[in-house]
């Protein structure tokens, strides 16, 4: 959450069966939901952390063959996105958390073999 605000970052869609780029923001205030910027990247089986009222996202499906490693960083104030640097592994349905202003993926996989790698990112020095 950003703001009181609930962000909602690509996914899949049932028909055709591709993820998506949309980024839904619900206002518990007002009960409603809008559109925010598209991703830059159809984005499913990924993880998002908000650092500093920016959502981070890493994306691990496109729905291109193979797995991603695609990372982005959504900014509310001006309703755009920005690639950052990929991290080392896919991590497909990962677990995720933010701590001292880092986010840090762990495990999920790739190709039904599970990734067993930690990887913190951090947006200060974008590593």
């Amino acid at each position: 959450m950003i703001d009181g605000k609930l962000y909602l970052a690509g996914g899949w869609r049932i028909r055709p069966p591709i993820p998506t780029r949309s980024l839904l923001i619900y206002d518990p205030g007002t009960d409603r939901w809008r559109r925010g910027a598209n991703m830059p990247t159809l984005s499913a089986c990924s993880v998002a952390g908000v650092i500093r009222r920016r959502l981070y996202v890493l994306t691990a499906c496109d729905g291109h063959s193979g797995f991603r490693k695609s990372l982005h960083v959504y900014d509310p104030d001006r309703n755009a996105w920005s690639r950052l640097r990929d991290a080392r592994h896919a991590h497909a349905d990962a677990a995720v958390g933010v701590i001292g202003g880092k986010l840090y993926v762990a495990g999920g996989g790739e190709w039904g073999k599970p990734t067993p790698a930690l990887e913190v990112y951090d947006p200060g020095t974008n590593r």
